[in-house]
């Protein structure tokens, strides 16, 4: 039979009399009901697996359980509510029509599992969702009815049918509502299953309500199945179909939340791992049971030397007492904060900051603590930076102010106030402009501003005004603050009162320009003042004059009244030599006592004469040196630009000329510079040069010339002479290079050279056996001057092994009666170490002769001038009989010099002169030619 045509509906009610009189079993009705609950209560659960699938296959299987066991219970309700119906008549069931029934409902099922599984759904397809659903429960309870047997016919109430379909969607709607609606309130899902079984249960029993059982005498129900086997069947299959659904519902429910635990450990557990924090957690009994890599490292121990041990194990002194209270409050059930140190594995402390809870069991019990542990030594160092930073910002002697972007001052510290003069509040809340000199212009401020904005800084000397409208330089140095974003913070300016550093400046160029001493240019300046007046002499076609002075006599006022005489005299010389100039003119010091006088615009050279007269009578005046008068003279060399040179250094080198020439003519005078002079000049520069590369380069030789003892004619010694061989000029004059090599002091090394060579000699003549007395050697007054002759001929002595007692220095006796106050402590050294002194070119000096009676000298020599004439100038004979009743009366042996002729030799023999040498006797041989005479004399005298 068709279902549709089971489908017979009646506008009214049957005549009593042809109805089945029919009632309901309750037990089975609320069976059926609670069958419609369970089944709903348990697809809501699937429903949640459907959500929770991770695959569509999984999806897919969860659905079909939920449709098969909602499906089923619905189908199985219906079956149940209507074998609770008990009629007057047989009634049997069509096996075919009652399986295939069950698939509307388990396709409804689906459908409202589908979206029962969303987490939220459109009004509209809630609407269609509810309609499906009810629809599918009406398919499957009238399909039911049409599988059903009975000795009658089944009619229907249109209204009560249109009704029970309506019931069905109204209450899946409200069924559905409820569960997207108040899922997450406390019984929302067995509220939403007992409406979804409403449902299910008000519409069956709706739609039974609206069934007319009609009588009919026919028995068309026999091959049916029996109703009793039918309900207990479908009771007990049903309920084991939704029981089997509901453990593996709840089964994969106990899996998934396993999984879900174990994954939400693993995550708390990398998230604790991870933490910058460290994690420390404790049990009741203070003992470590889990930490992390963070607070391994700030304890710098591993994990097994950590977890096991008692938390305070790692905590000393009075944070151990703190570290026990905060314990003692988490034990009451409080949190904690505080800071203690925690010590490391090599006994090193770091400061932690602690965010500790206690840690509580499934019922409430107190089962430990953890705690968050933070390593704040950092930020105790920034703290204690940020300490450091602010004393610096108000202790630094530096100017410190800090502007916002806009240029307002908003903070300034106390070196501000002291050095600006304006008082914090007062500066605060102002433009830096407040400071202004107004010694810059536009363009500064701008070139300022674009090194702020392009290079973020700028620093330079700067010129401000204080409160009390002085002006004063500062060296400033602006920084632009930018955040970590590249906004503009603030800017910083840093600085400090160069006041000082600009009087020190000026200080400095006064003494690179001018001489300490007397305040006249120095050679830097004067180097400037020459090169500009020559610039301006030849753009103005005018003459240059440059005039060269130094003192005469001035170093023995030095040595003998003392260095702050000196002192004085030089100053009183410069100012007298500045009194004789004009505004324009220039007088500078070289140094010692060299002065030069510029003359610019010079008229002829007899007005320069002129200029030079009354500089020479100045300094000739005397001078008084705190007590003591003095007298020195000048000597000026005067050089004429363009004439003499064209550069400052021609003109020195001309006006060095022309004072050369003023000293050899007579010195008190002037001269002007000539070509002669140039050419001597450079003769006497090259002899220089030639020098230098002679010591250098060895071409020096030691001549010895013989002295004779006069009584007996034995060789009583020899003196040392140096001799130049040069290369391409032969043997050079030693008059030829001993006065340049006294000019240009080459006479310190080549004095020193001398001493080395003689005695060297002297000493292998004597380990050869020869004995050939004293060797002379002279010594120039420069060498004296050095201060250190006789450490060095002691030194000299010792290196050749040479007793003291075979040399004699000779010192002339202009030098010697010139400096006798210095020499004589020299003098009486080196007769103390046995060495032998003799005064040379005696009789040629005009100082007085008293000194040399405090004299140590040993011998006196004659000078060659006073023996040329011997015996014929009567003159020469009187002044050398002199010579000699003097060195006899003091004590001193005499050798005559330039002894050539036998009646010069007789005379000074007769006169009781001791030593003679001269060419009569030979001239100054070579080593090997005077061991050549020595013997040919020995042979001679045999």
């Amino acid at each position: 039979m068709d279902i549709l045509d089971s489908l017979r509906f009646i506008d009214r009610p049957p005549d009593a009399s042809l109805l089945y009189a029919s009632f309901y079993d309750a037990r089975l009705v609320t069976v059926s009901v609670l069958i419609a609950v369970f089944a709903a209560w348990v697809a809501l659960d699937v429903a949640a697996r459907i959500g929770a699938a991770r695959t569509a296959q999984d999806r897919l299987v969860w659905l079909g359980t939920g449709a098969l066991a909602m499906g089923g219970g619905t189908w199985a309700m219906h079956f149940i509510g209507m074998l609770a119906l008990t009629l007057p008549c047989g009634v049997s069931y069509d096996p075919t029509i009652t399986v295939l029934s069950m698939i509307p409902g388990m396709l409804a099922s689906a459908v409202a599992l589908e979206v029962i599984r969303r987490r939220r759904v459109s009004p509209r397809r809630l609407a269609a969702s509810s309609v499906l659903l009810g629809s599918g429960i009406g398919t499957m309870h009238y399909s039911g009815m049409a599988a059903m047997r009975l000795d009658g016919f089944v009619y229907y109430d249109p209204r009560l049918f249109a009704a029970s379909i309506a019931v069905a969607i109204v209450l899946a709607w409200l069924a559905l509502s409820i569960h997207f609606g108040v899922r997450r309130m406390r019984g929302s899902h067995l509220l939403a299953a007992t409406v979804m079984g409403a449902a299910v249960s008000g519409m069956h029993y709706t739609a039974m309500a609206a069934a007319f059982f009609v009588r009919d005498g026919s028995a068309r129900s026999a091959a049916a199945l029996d109703p009793a086997f039918l309900a207990t069947a479908v009771t007990i299959g049903t309920t084991l179909m939704i029981a089997a659904v509901m453990v593996s519902s709840l089964a994969h429910r106990r899996l998934e939340m396993a999984r879900a635990l174990e994954a939400s450990e693993q995550r708390l557990r990398r998230m604790i791992d991870t933490t910058q924090e460290g994690f420390w957690l404790i049990d009741r009994k203070g003992v470590t049971r889990q930490v992390n890599p963070a607070l391994c490292a700030i304890l710098a121990r591993p994990e097994r030397d950590i977890v096991g041990r008692a938390a305070l194990d790692f905590v000393e002194g009075s944070d151990a007492a703190i570290f026990r209270r905060e314990a003692q409050r988490r034990g009451a059930g409080e949190k904690s904060s505080f800071e203690v140190e925690l010590t490391r594995a090599d006994g090193s402390r770091v400061p932690c900051h602690f965010n500790a809870a206690p840690v509580h069991d499934e019922v409430g019990d107190l089962v430990g603590s953890f705690a968050l542990v933070t390593d704040v030594s950092a930020a105790h160092a920034q703290e204690s930076h940020k300490r450091q930073a602010v004393a610096v910002f108000e202790n630094t002697a530096e100017g410190i102010f800090m502007t916002d972007p806009a240029g307002t001052i908003v903070s300034v510290n106390t070196a501000f106030s002291r050095i600006t003069g304006y008082a914090a509040d007062e500066a605060v809340g102002a433009n830096p402009r407040l400071l202004k000199s107004g010694r810059h212009d536009a363009v500064f401020y701008r070139a300022m501003w674009h090194d702020l904005l392009t290079l973020g800084a700028w620093q330079g000397e700067i010129w401000n005004r204080r409160k009390n409208s002085e002006i004063y330089p500062q060296w400033l140095t602006i920084s632009s603050v930018h955040d970590d974003a590249g906004q503009l913070q603030s800017y910083i300016g840093v600085f400090s009162d160069i006041s000082h550093i600009k009087k020190t400046e000026a200080e400095l160029v006064r003494l690179a320009h001018f001489d300490a001493l007397t305040g006249l240019a120095n050679r830097s300046l004067l180097g400037i003042q020459l090169g500009h007046a020559i610039e301006r002499a030849e753009r103005d076609a005018t003459r240059l004059a440059v005039l060269l002075l130094d003192l005469d006599g001035f170093k023995n006022v030095n040595d003998s009244l003392g260095h702050p005489a000196g002192d004085l005299l030089l100053q009183t010389a410069a100012e007298r030599l500045r009194g004789c100039l004009r505004g324009g003119d220039t007088a500078a010091r070289l140094g010692g006592d060299e002065f030069v006088i510029l003359l610019e615009a010079s008229d002829t050279p007899q007005g320069i004469g002129s200029i030079a007269g009354k500089l020479i009578a100045a300094v000739s005046e005397p001078y008084d040196l705190n007590g003591s008068l003095a007298r020195v003279t000048t000597s000026v060399g005067i050089a004429l630009f363009p004439a003499d040179g064209d550069d400052a250094v021609e003109l020195m080198r001309a006006a060095d000329t022309a004072l050369y020439a003023a000293k050899r003519e007579g010195r008190n005078t002037f001269r002007f510079h000539d070509s002669a002079m140039a050419g001597a000049v450079m003769a006497r520069l090259r002899t220089e040069q030639g020098l230098q590369q002679a010591l250098a380069q060895g071409e020096l030789e030691l001549w010895y010339q013989p002295q004779v003892e006069l009584a007996s004619g034995r060789v009583s010694g020899v003196e040392a002479l140096v001799r130049w061989r040069r290369p391409g000029h032969g043997i050079v004059a030693p008059d030829d290079f001993l006065p340049v090599a006294h000019e240009t002091r080459l006479i310190l090394p080549l004095g020193e050279w001398v001493l080395r060579e003689g005695c060297r000699q002297a000493r292998n003549w004597l380990d050869a056996g020869l004995d050939i007395g004293r060797i002379s050697i002279n010594v120039d007054g420069r060498q004296f001057e050095q201060g250190d002759l006789v450490a060095m001929v002691e030194r000299v002595l010792a290196e050749s092994k040479l007793p003291a007692g075979s040399l004699e220095l000779e010192i002339t006796e202009n030098f010697l009666l010139d400096n006798a106050a210095a020499a004589m402590d020299t003098v009486a050294a080196l007769h103390e170490l046995g060495i032998g002194v003799a005064i040379d070119d005696f009789g040629t000096g005009y100082s007085s002769l008293s000194y040399l009676k405090y004299l140590s000298v040993d011998r006196l020599k004659i000078d060659r001038g006073f023996v040329r004439d011997l015996p014929d100038d009567a003159d020469d004979a009187a002044i050398t009989r002199s010579i000699l009743g003097l060195a006899r009366s003091l004590g001193f042996a005499v050798v005559a010099e330039g002894v050539e002729t036998p009646a010069q030799e007789a005379f000074l023999r007769s006169e009781g002169c001791d030593d003679a040498q001269g060419f009569y006797y030979t001239k100054p041989l070579p080593p090997a030619e005077l061991l050549a005479w020595l013997r040919q004399r020995a042979a001679v005298r045999r």
